[in-house]
């Protein structure tokens, strides 16, 4: 049987993920190499985990990473972030004919900018690693097809929804919230304090708007805590006290129970993310707003699920019979079910 190992920087998908292969797959095939310094997500306690909360002697670090690598017989990267990772890969390429790596989106669109030091050997570095590893797990086909022009990537495709943050939940409106009527639209607008979400530009549009009679929810627990802090200072100055920013990160259960009282979602990214905050809304029947040149807009019109046009931003319901189309995509391919064939499919395939 196929030894796997999963490597990743531990966030906020890591643990539920741990816990859902160790539910539906052979916990003995499976080990978890996590490590980071993040005090936000929990850790697992898993006896096929090894947890690396410490910075210190990376060195041993990542000499105990290559020795695992090369015992395994399949190695999945879930996310590949790590430019000292990605240079280990480099140096040892007769690995990368076994590895797979789940895009994750920031990793991919986050090329090497021209003002790092040593940008043409990073680039050429990163290049080379990704061009050569043998898998690229995303479900959405335009991030696929940027690797290939961006990095040359020649390996094959596995369509996979990835974890259980993009799975569909059925929701049961609480008794408050089937009450709940009100002329006054709630709107989110992005998913983290991270800069790609464009706030600012959400708010300008916002406050040009002819009808007014919103409140604007704005979630801002993970990122980079400066922007957060100019997120809130711009929101609270346009918008005052219909402004709710939220700097606190919550269990899953508890944000999408705080979701259900969303009426628009509004998501500037530019490139493929929040896709776990634009799944759960939509399949709650939410009108979701992004931007048309992104893939996974693309990805919706894909699997029919009607998506609308940033640029033509406006406080109008979504119509009820677009709603339940909407639910019943979302719900039949993001399911539990496709999710474990997927990852099985991953798993049982060849490994060179």
């Amino acid at each position: 049987m196929k030894k796997i190992l999963h490597v990743a920087v531990n966030d906020k998908f890591i643990t539920p993920y741990i816990d859902f292969v160790n539910d539906n797959f052979e916990p003995n095939l499976h080990s978890f190499f996590i490590y980071g310094n993040s005090k936000i997500y929990s850790w697992s306690k898993c006896n096929n985990v090894e947890n690396h909360k410490d910075s210190k002697f990376k060195p041993l670090l990542y000499a105990r990473l290559l020795l695992l690598m090369i015992k395994s017989d399949k190695i999945i990267f879930h996310g590949l972030f790590d430019n000292k990772l990605i240079f280990l890969l480099f140096f040892n390429q007769y690995l990368l004919s076994k590895c797979h790596w789940a895009i994750w989106g920031g990793d991919l669109y986050s090329k090497v900018s021209r003002s790092a030091k040593f940008y043409l050997l990073k680039d050429f570095v990163k290049k080379r690693v990704i061009k050569k590893i043998k898998y690229l797990i995303t479900y959405v086909n335009g991030d696929v097809q940027f690797a290939r022009e961006w990095y040359g990537a020649t390996g094959t495709q596995q369509s996979c929804i990835g974890y259980l943050s993009n799975v569909y939940k059925e929701q049961s409106l609480s008794s408050d919230e089937a009450a709940r009527k009100s002329d006054v639209v709630t709107i989110q607008v992005g998913n983290s304090a991270d800069l790609s979400n464009a706030h600012l530009e959400v708010f300008n549009i916002l406050k040009s708007l002819e009808k007014q009679d919103f409140t604007i929810r704005c979630p801002l627990s993970y990122g980079s805590e400066e922007y957060a802090d100019e997120v809130e200072t711009v929101g609270y100055s346009i918008f005052k006290d219909r402004f709710y920013p939220s700097r606190k990160f919550l269990p899953l259960n508890e944000y999408q129970l705080q979701q259900q009282q969303i009426d628009i979602g509004v998501f500037n990214h530019n490139r493929q993310q929040g896709m776990g905050n634009i799944i759960s809304l939509i399949g709650m029947g939410k009108k979701v707003y992004l931007r048309k040149d992104t893939t996974h807009w693309f990805f919706f019109c894909e699997i029919d699920v009607k998506v609308f046009d940033i640029t033509e931003l406006n406080l109008e319901p979504i119509e009820e019979t677009v709603a339940k189309n909407n639910i019943e995509n979302i719900k039949s391919y993001f399911s539990v079910n496709n999710l474990i064939k997927q990852w099985d499919d991953i798993f049982s395939s060849a490994c060179r």
